[in-house]
């Protein structure tokens, strides 16, 4: 029972062991940290582009028009208002990106190793479509105790319904770290 738990969950014995005791094991810190770094540079690249193109968008609007010397009726400036919200949109979302980013850096402080215990409900939640129209992927929704997780295909033959198992999961994302069978339902 607990090969199959650990063969769906992707974790292994010293997983189970560190999470028992409150704590995420050496691959799940290293894990963790590969995520954050990905995250980290996959935000400031975005908000760098959008930050460029917000910048661009100002100077063609406004700067351009300035150097060569034409001096803008108000017909104009409304016209350039109204046009001035798509660079200023853009350098919004290069700030918040970038400042997403830049904070990623320090959001290992949010992440604890909880975990709950109860009997198993298994419901499927929806299915979704990826990579080609023939490739479906089931969405499954797990309740144990009190608390949710979202799960894919498999679950069911993972995980029995109504048995009682103990959830080791990171309290940032709830992204379920470990998994252990504790009874029969």
């Amino acid at each position: 029972m607990q090969k199959i738990l650990c063969d769906y969950f992707q974790f292994d014995e010293s997983d189970l062991a560190a999470n028992r005791l409150g704590a995420f094991s050496e691959r799940q810190k290293q894990e963790q940290k590969a995520d954050r770094k990905d995250f980290k540079r996959s935000s400031v690249l975005v908000g760098a582009i959008c930050i460029g193109i917000g910048l661009v968008g100002l100077f063609l609007l406004v700067g351009f028009p300035l150097l060569q010397g034409s001096r803008p009726d108000w017909v104009d400036l409304v016209n350039m208002f109204s046009s001035l919200m798509i660079p200023l949109a853009f350098l919004a979302i290069g700030i918040y990106s970038l400042f997403n980013g830049l904070k990623a850096a320090n959001s290992a402080l949010r992440h604890r190793v909880a975990s709950v215990t109860g009997a198993a409900a298994i419901t499927e939640a929806g299915r979704a479509t990826y990579h080609s129209p023939h490739r479906r992927r089931v969405i499954h929704e797990l309740r144990v105790g009190e608390k949710e997780f979202h799960a894919y295909d498999g679950l069911p033959k993972a995980m029995t319904q109504g048995d009682v198992y103990t959830v080791y999961f990171d309290t940032a994302d709830d992204e379920i770290l470990s998994v252990e069978w504790v009874s029969t339902g």
